[in-house]
């Protein structure tokens, strides 16, 4: 598990994050020439720094809420490959039936819940002032 240190050579105060999707490493109000340790652990990780504005420091609220809506997006793919693919399997009845294309229904609509859910945190560097 790896030490990262970060040294605040600006004039701001910031708010830096180590984050995997959501923020899971980080550290507010870092004053101008303080320098910070953290514990990371052995994964590929994007760096955030906000300038401290007072309302846009990390929490962990912020990351619990991205983790549930992560979550909540993997349960909706799972669920629509699964009723989908008793779909295909007839069973729910024959695909003409009620039941049959209601379960269709329920897959296209778990599979955008998911899709949606997914482009909410794009995987890249970013920097938020």
């Amino acid at each position: 598990m790896p030490d990262v240190t970060v040294r605040n050579n600006t004039s701001s105060c910031l708010n830096i994050g180590f984050c995997i999707t959501t923020p899971l490493a980080f550290e507010n109000e870092v004053k101008p020439e303080q320098t910070i340790r953290l514990h990371l652990s052995s994964f590929v990780h994007t760096v955030e720094v906000r300038q401290d504005n007072g309302s846009n420091r990390f929490t962990p609220g912020e990351s619990w809420r991205k983790f549930g809506e992560i979550s909540a997006a993997c349960a909706a793919g799972a669920t629509a490959v699964a009723v989908g693919t008793g779909w295909v399997f007839g069973m729910f009845g024959p695909r003409s039936s009620p039941v049959g294309s209601t379960a269709l229904v329920g897959a296209g609509v778990a599979w955008n819940a998911a899709h949606a859910s997914q482009c909410l945190y794009p995987m890249k560097e970013r920097s938020v002032y």
